[in-house]
């Protein structure tokens, strides 16, 4: 495959770092995927994994860990709270070429390492994202599955996208792209979640192109806490207020505009919230998620206002 020859003759050196909190079980899974990954035995290739649990809860687990391959395994504690000084993290400690973010409830294909870089050989992409497969715990309610409430969209491998599709759970990142990117993740999205959606906007507006790799699979985990309509209604709550941050930080006369949308996406989806349940379960269940989103958008300045101002805000709930 070219993809391998290319690393191994250019010495390519890659960072994949996984950020994890409390998942030991979930950790280990993902460990024993990577250690399958086809084609890649170059030693320039370094596991890191940055344990955002001041106690260290993971740090027994990565001990008692021999990689039965010539990769490197790191291990680092990062004891303030929140996804986005994991990350952080995470790029302060690697110096690779490339750093590939995966998340600690996922599990890889075996070729998703080499289809990641492949694409990024073709393309000569700053950023290359993956497609994010749910596989539930247990079965699904029958509204949940068939409404297909947890996928998300995929384009054939090579297209080019926007940050608006991009994600961090299954990403590939050149090295040049971060300091374009702004050299981190915004702190303030630390308990929220949209950090990485943030830092890809930055990118792309700094002339970093964003393609891509469909063979580049990874599957989630769904423990079945998630496969409830409050879960999938806070989800949407806590987006639509990210969104509006996000777009604020290029556009600060948006929050009025935005807050009016919210308010009359919720109000139209309220109306018909009841009705809906006569014809359809799914579409009832549409309509919550984007009641919720709704509520989201008209909340937002008030949510970024509470970061500004140190005050206590709901955990990141990924």
């Amino acid at each position: 495959m070219p993809m391998i020859q290319c690393l191994n003759e250019k010495a390519a050196s890659l960072t994949v770092a996984i950020c994890t909190f409390k998942r030991p079980e979930s950790l280990a899974r993902l460990l024993g995927a990577l250690w399958e990954q086809a084609y890649l035995v170059s030693s320039s290739i370094e596991i890191m994994i940055v344990d955002n649990d001041p106690n260290a809860s993971a740090c027994g687990l990565v001990n008692g860990i021999k990689p039965p391959v010539p990769w490197k395994l790191r291990y680092f504690v990062e004891p303030a709270p929140g996804v986005s000084y994991a990350r952080n993290r995470c790029l302060r400690e690697s110096n690779t070429d490339f750093i590939v973010f995966i998340d600690d409830d996922e599990i890889p294909q075996p070729d998703w390492l080499v289809s990641l870089l492949e694409t990024q050989v073709a393309t000569d992409a700053g950023i290359v994202c993956g497609p994010v497969i749910p596989r539930f715990e247990s079965p699904p309610p029958n509204w949940m599955r068939k409404g297909k409430f947890f996928e998300r969209k995929r384009f054939t491998s090579g297209t080019k996208i926007t940050f608006k599709d991009s994600r961090s759970g299954n990403v590939l990142i050149r090295r040049d792209t971060i300091a374009l990117a702004g050299r981190e993740f915004d702190t303030r999205y630390g308990t929220s979640g949209a950090e990485d959606t943030l830092f890809f906007k930055r990118a792309e507006e700094s002339g970093v192109t964003i393609f891509w790799s469909d063979k580049a699979i990874v599957y989630e985990d769904i423990p079945a806490d998630r496969m409830k309509l409050k879960w999938l209604a806070r989800r949407a709550f806590k987006g639509g207020q990210n969104w509006v941050r996000i777009l604020a930080e290029s556009n600060s006369s948006i929050w009025l505009p935005m807050a009016f949308n919210g308010i009359a996406s919720a109000s139209f989806s309220l109306i018909f919230i009841v009705p809906s349940l006569i014809i359809s379960h799914i579409i009832a269940a549409r309509l919550v998620i984007r009641f919720a989103g709704g509520l989201g958008k008209a909340t937002a300045w008030f949510a970024a206002r509470k970061i500004r101002n140190q005050l206590p805000v709901s955990h990141y709930i990924g």
